[in-house]
Protein backbone atom coordinates (compact mmCIF):
# COMPACT_ATOMS: atom_id res chain seq x y z
CA UNK A 1 0.00 0.00 0.00
CA UNK A 2 2.75 2.52 0.08
CA UNK A 3 2.93 3.25 -3.15
CA UNK A 4 -1.06 4.75 -3.06
CA UNK A 5 -1.86 8.27 -2.04
CA UNK A 6 -2.17 8.32 1.12
CA UNK A 7 -6.06 8.73 1.36
CA UNK A 8 -6.58 5.51 -0.56
CA UNK A 9 -4.68 3.66 2.02
CA UNK A 10 -7.21 4.03 4.53
CA UNK A 11 -9.52 1.10 3.80
CA UNK A 12 -12.92 2.79 4.02
CA UNK A 13 -11.74 5.47 1.27
CA UNK A 14 -10.41 2.68 -0.77
CA UNK A 15 -13.67 0.53 -0.95
CA UNK A 16 -15.57 3.95 -1.55
CA UNK A 17 -13.46 4.44 -4.65
CA UNK A 18 -13.51 1.19 -6.12
CA UNK A 19 -17.08 1.24 -6.08
CA UNK A 20 -17.49 4.41 -7.69
CA UNK A 21 -15.28 3.17 -10.30
CA UNK A 22 -17.63 0.21 -10.56
CA UNK A 23 -20.64 1.56 -10.41
CA UNK A 24 -19.58 4.07 -13.20
CA UNK A 25 -18.43 2.07 -15.57
CA UNK A 26 -21.41 1.35 -17.70
CA UNK A 27 -19.41 -1.01 -20.08
CA UNK A 28 -18.59 -2.79 -17.12
CA UNK A 29 -22.50 -3.58 -16.52
CA UNK A 30 -23.47 -4.00 -19.59
CA UNK A 31 -20.75 -6.69 -20.78
CA UNK A 32 -21.75 -8.55 -17.00
CA UNK A 33 -25.08 -8.44 -18.10
CA UNK A 34 -24.83 -10.17 -21.93
CA UNK A 35 -22.94 -12.39 -19.98
CA UNK A 36 -25.68 -13.13 -17.21
CA UNK A 37 -28.87 -12.84 -19.11
CA UNK A 38 -27.73 -13.58 -22.52
CA UNK A 39 -30.03 -11.02 -24.18
CA UNK A 40 -28.85 -7.87 -25.77
CA UNK A 41 -32.04 -5.56 -25.44
CA UNK A 42 -32.79 -6.15 -21.79
CA UNK A 43 -31.64 -3.26 -20.28
CA UNK A 44 -34.05 -3.23 -16.87
CA UNK A 45 -32.51 -6.45 -16.08
CA UNK A 46 -29.03 -5.52 -16.23
CA UNK A 47 -29.20 -2.35 -14.58
CA UNK A 48 -31.00 -4.33 -11.68
CA UNK A 49 -27.87 -6.43 -11.52
CA UNK A 50 -25.67 -3.39 -11.22
CA UNK A 51 -27.77 -1.91 -8.58
CA UNK A 52 -27.91 -5.64 -7.03
CA UNK A 53 -23.93 -5.33 -6.87
CA UNK A 54 -22.77 -2.12 -6.41
CA UNK A 55 -25.48 -1.36 -3.80
CA UNK A 56 -25.84 -4.71 -2.42
CA UNK A 57 -22.96 -7.16 -2.92
CA UNK A 58 -19.73 -4.33 -2.64
CA UNK A 59 -20.88 -2.84 0.47
CA UNK A 60 -21.66 -6.67 2.23
CA UNK A 61 -17.67 -7.72 0.82
CA UNK A 62 -16.63 -4.30 2.36
CA UNK A 63 -17.53 -5.56 5.87
CA UNK A 64 -15.66 -8.65 5.09
CA UNK A 65 -12.80 -7.29 4.34
CA UNK A 66 -12.76 -4.60 7.60
CA UNK A 67 -12.86 -6.02 10.99
CA UNK A 68 -12.13 -3.09 12.73
CA UNK A 69 -15.40 -2.75 14.30
CA UNK A 70 -18.62 -0.52 13.59
CA UNK A 71 -19.33 3.15 13.50
CA UNK A 72 -22.24 4.25 16.46
CA UNK A 73 -24.70 6.10 14.75
CA UNK A 74 -25.41 9.49 15.88
CA UNK A 75 -28.19 9.25 18.70
CA UNK A 76 -27.08 6.30 20.23
CA UNK A 77 -27.00 8.00 23.75
CA UNK A 78 -30.74 8.12 23.91
CA UNK A 79 -30.97 3.96 24.12
CA UNK A 80 -30.63 4.40 27.74
CA UNK A 81 -31.82 0.29 28.71
CA UNK A 82 -28.82 -1.10 25.97
CA UNK A 83 -26.55 -3.35 27.95
CA UNK A 84 -24.54 -4.78 25.39
CA UNK A 85 -22.59 -2.77 22.80
CA UNK A 86 -19.61 -4.08 20.39
CA UNK A 87 -17.50 -4.15 18.22
CA UNK A 88 -17.41 -0.61 18.00
CA UNK A 89 -14.62 1.43 16.34
CA UNK A 90 -13.60 4.67 18.31
CA UNK A 91 -10.79 5.94 15.94
CA UNK A 92 -13.06 7.92 13.71
CA UNK A 93 -13.94 10.52 16.60
CA UNK A 94 -14.30 11.31 20.04
CA UNK A 95 -17.96 11.85 18.96
CA UNK A 96 -18.76 8.40 19.20
CA UNK A 97 -16.76 8.29 22.96
CA UNK A 98 -19.59 10.89 24.11
CA UNK A 99 -22.02 8.80 22.50
CA UNK A 100 -21.04 5.86 24.89
CA UNK A 101 -20.30 7.78 28.21
CA UNK A 102 -24.01 8.57 27.82
CA UNK A 103 -24.92 4.95 27.99
CA UNK A 104 -24.64 4.38 32.31
CA UNK A 105 -26.58 0.73 31.89
CA UNK A 106 -24.31 -0.68 29.71
CA UNK A 107 -22.78 -4.11 31.30
CA UNK A 108 -20.94 -5.09 28.07
CA UNK A 109 -18.82 -3.15 25.92
CA UNK A 110 -16.30 -4.07 22.96
CA UNK A 111 -14.68 -1.43 21.68
CA UNK A 112 -11.20 -1.34 18.61
CA UNK A 113 -9.38 1.95 17.22
CA UNK A 114 -7.84 2.73 20.42
CA UNK A 115 -4.71 5.26 20.19
CA UNK A 116 -2.80 7.99 21.70
CA UNK A 117 -5.03 10.26 20.39
CA UNK A 118 -8.50 8.87 21.93
CA UNK A 119 -7.33 6.98 24.78
CA UNK A 120 -7.56 9.70 27.23
CA UNK A 121 -10.93 10.18 26.48
CA UNK A 122 -11.83 6.86 26.10
CA UNK A 123 -10.56 6.00 29.91
CA UNK A 124 -13.06 9.07 31.01
CA UNK A 125 -15.94 7.28 28.98
CA UNK A 126 -15.78 4.24 31.30
CA UNK A 127 -16.15 6.67 34.85
CA UNK A 128 -19.58 6.87 34.33
CA UNK A 129 -20.54 3.15 33.26
CA UNK A 130 -20.95 2.44 36.89
CA UNK A 131 -22.58 -1.06 35.90
CA UNK A 132 -20.35 -2.46 33.28
CA UNK A 133 -18.87 -5.95 33.50
CA UNK A 134 -17.30 -6.85 30.71
CA UNK A 135 -14.69 -4.80 28.89
CA UNK A 136 -12.81 -5.88 25.83
CA UNK A 137 -10.71 -3.07 24.34
CA UNK A 138 -8.55 -4.39 20.86
CA UNK A 139 -6.47 -2.21 19.11
CA UNK A 140 -4.87 -2.58 15.10
CA UNK A 141 -2.88 0.41 15.50
CA UNK A 142 1.06 -0.14 15.42
CA UNK A 143 1.55 1.05 18.77
CA UNK A 144 -0.60 -1.35 20.40
CA UNK A 145 -2.78 -0.49 23.94
CA UNK A 146 1.03 0.67 25.10
CA UNK A 147 0.23 3.20 27.78
CA UNK A 148 -3.19 4.05 26.36
CA UNK A 149 -5.12 2.64 29.55
CA UNK A 150 -2.95 4.24 31.77
CA UNK A 151 -5.30 7.29 32.67
CA UNK A 152 -8.08 4.49 33.86
CA UNK A 153 -7.00 4.74 37.64
CA UNK A 154 -10.30 3.62 39.12
CA UNK A 155 -12.26 1.42 36.85
CA UNK A 156 -15.57 0.14 37.24
CA UNK A 157 -16.08 -2.05 40.27
CA UNK A 158 -18.38 -4.21 38.74
CA UNK A 159 -16.09 -4.97 36.04
CA UNK A 160 -15.97 -8.76 35.95
CA UNK A 161 -14.01 -9.93 32.71
CA UNK A 162 -11.42 -8.24 30.73
CA UNK A 163 -10.24 -8.76 27.57
CA UNK A 164 -7.03 -7.10 25.69
CA UNK A 165 -5.90 -7.47 22.24
CA UNK A 166 -2.55 -5.41 21.98
CA UNK A 167 0.59 -4.32 22.51
CA UNK A 168 0.67 -3.19 26.32
CA UNK A 169 4.44 -4.12 27.13
CA UNK A 170 3.03 -3.98 30.55
CA UNK A 171 -0.12 -4.59 32.52
CA UNK A 172 -1.85 -1.21 34.05
CA UNK A 173 -1.59 -0.91 37.35
CA UNK A 174 -5.24 -0.31 38.03
CA UNK A 175 -5.30 -4.36 37.11
CA UNK A 176 -4.04 -5.03 40.45
CA UNK A 177 -7.18 -3.57 42.18
CA UNK A 178 -9.93 -5.69 40.04
CA UNK A 179 -10.72 -7.45 43.12
CA UNK A 180 -14.10 -8.23 42.08
CA UNK A 181 -12.80 -9.83 38.66
CA UNK A 182 -13.44 -13.18 37.26
CA UNK A 183 -12.13 -13.78 33.86
CA UNK A 184 -9.05 -12.03 32.43
CA UNK A 185 -7.84 -12.29 28.39
CA UNK A 186 -4.63 -11.55 27.13
CA UNK A 187 -3.96 -11.70 23.52
CA UNK A 188 -1.16 -10.05 21.53
CA UNK A 189 -0.44 -7.97 24.49
CA UNK A 190 3.17 -8.57 24.37
CA UNK A 191 3.98 -8.15 28.05
CA UNK A 192 7.90 -7.55 28.96
CA UNK A 193 7.63 -8.91 32.31
CA UNK A 194 6.49 -12.68 32.81
CA UNK A 195 7.12 -13.31 36.80
CA UNK A 196 5.54 -9.68 37.94
CA UNK A 197 2.82 -10.20 35.85
CA UNK A 198 1.97 -13.88 37.15
CA UNK A 199 2.61 -12.81 40.49
CA UNK A 200 0.04 -10.06 40.13
CA UNK A 201 -2.71 -12.05 38.91
CA UNK A 202 -2.37 -14.67 41.20
CA UNK A 203 -2.79 -11.80 43.64
CA UNK A 204 -6.24 -11.33 42.68
CA UNK A 205 -8.57 -13.27 45.25
CA UNK A 206 -11.58 -13.89 42.30
CA UNK A 207 -9.81 -14.78 39.20
CA UNK A 208 -11.57 -17.91 37.99
CA UNK A 209 -11.16 -18.23 34.13
CA UNK A 210 -7.25 -16.90 32.50
CA UNK A 211 -6.70 -17.28 29.13
CA UNK A 212 -3.05 -16.41 28.34
CA UNK A 213 -3.26 -16.24 24.21
CA UNK A 214 -0.58 -16.04 21.49
CA UNK A 215 2.26 -13.11 21.59
CA UNK A 216 0.88 -12.52 25.66
CA UNK A 217 4.57 -12.30 26.27
CA UNK A 218 7.05 -11.03 24.26
CA UNK A 219 10.70 -12.04 26.41
CA UNK A 220 13.43 -14.36 26.38
CA UNK A 221 12.39 -16.14 29.52
CA UNK A 222 10.14 -19.16 28.24
CA UNK A 223 8.43 -20.44 31.29
CA UNK A 224 5.70 -19.69 33.93
CA UNK A 225 6.33 -19.51 37.46
CA UNK A 226 2.78 -20.20 40.07
CA UNK A 227 4.10 -20.09 43.34
CA UNK A 228 2.04 -21.77 46.11
CA UNK A 229 -1.07 -20.12 47.18
CA UNK A 230 -1.38 -18.15 44.08
CA UNK A 231 -4.34 -18.12 41.83
CA UNK A 232 -6.57 -19.18 45.06
CA UNK A 233 -10.06 -19.35 42.91
CA UNK A 234 -8.56 -20.04 39.40
CA UNK A 235 -10.38 -22.97 37.80
CA UNK A 236 -9.42 -22.49 33.65
CA UNK A 237 -6.18 -21.80 32.43
CA UNK A 238 -5.94 -21.27 28.63
CA UNK A 239 -2.14 -21.24 27.28
CA UNK A 240 -2.18 -20.28 23.72
CA UNK A 241 -2.24 -22.87 21.04
CA UNK A 242 0.68 -20.71 19.13
CA UNK A 243 3.43 -18.53 20.64
CA UNK A 244 2.65 -17.90 24.37
CA UNK A 245 5.86 -15.97 23.73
Amino acid sequence: MEGFPELLQNKLCMWTFMLLVFCFSSSCCLNFGKSIIGREGDDSNRRDICTFYCCGMFPFLARLADSDGILVPRGMRKLKALHTLGVVNIAHGKAILQEIKRLTRLRKLAVTGINKKNCQEFCSTLFPLSCLESLLVDSREEGGLHGCLDGLHSPPKTLRSLKLRGALIELPEWVAGLQNHVKLRLEGTKLAEVDGTVEMLGNLPNLANLRLLNWSFLTEQRHLTFHRGAFPSLTTLELGMGHLF
